[in-house]
């Protein structure tokens, strides 16, 4: 670990003496989610109805601290591993310095459009785009996720399955702040 952190340093050092000095991190998200069930986000939708679930987890950030965080973007894939019913379902990534924050509206970082789920069946979903809303919190060492699944149900049966999360990756590009 402590080889690891000397390699940026190094990098951000060397890139300061070559002008504007940044260094880049790439965050694996899936990492922290992975094994510990925040990874798959069950959901049972009544007939006629809509209804979202969720997972919250705390991940570390390597900590911009007087820096700036010039752009921030993320990559990811997920399957609707659907069991039963159908509609429209959508996946949403919230970003906040606690856990409370990520409910409110203005920790959206991330909105997917809706899924149509025609029954049982996997349907994969992938997402690449900036994080322009979320960067004043990437600035932070630890950072609370909230990953949402969830839709309206548009049959007569229970829409039921689960949001499988296969990867999920932050690339923090951060600027060094001089004053």
């Amino acid at each position: 670990m402590r080889a690891k952190w000397l390699r940026v340093t190094a990098v951000a050092a060397l890139a300061a003496g070559c002008g504007e000095g940044r260094a880049i991190f790439d965050v694996d998200v899936y990492s922290f989610l992975r094994g510990t069930g925040a990874d798959t986000v069950s959901y049972f939708i009544a007939p006629a109805r809509s209804a979202d679930a969720y997972t919250v987890r705390k991940i570390s950030l390597p900590g911009a601290g007087s820096s700036i965080v010039d752009q921030a973007h993320v990559t990811g894939t997920a399957e609707f591993v659907n069991t039963s019913g159908s509609g429209k379902l959508s996946l949403q990534l919230y970003l906040a310095e606690d856990s409370i924050g990520t409910y409110a509206p203005g920790a959206l970082a991330l909105q997917v459009d809706s899924t149509t789920i025609t029954g049982p069946g996997t349907f994969p979903v992938g997402f690449d785009t900036d994080l322009a809303a979320a960067i004043q919190v990437l600035t932070k060492s630890e950072v609370w996720v909230r990953l949402v699944g969830g839709g309206s149900n548009t049959g007569v049966t229970l829409l039921a399955g689960d949001l499988v999360f296969q990867s999920l990756t932050m690339r923090i590009v951060i600027k060094d702040k001089l004053f």
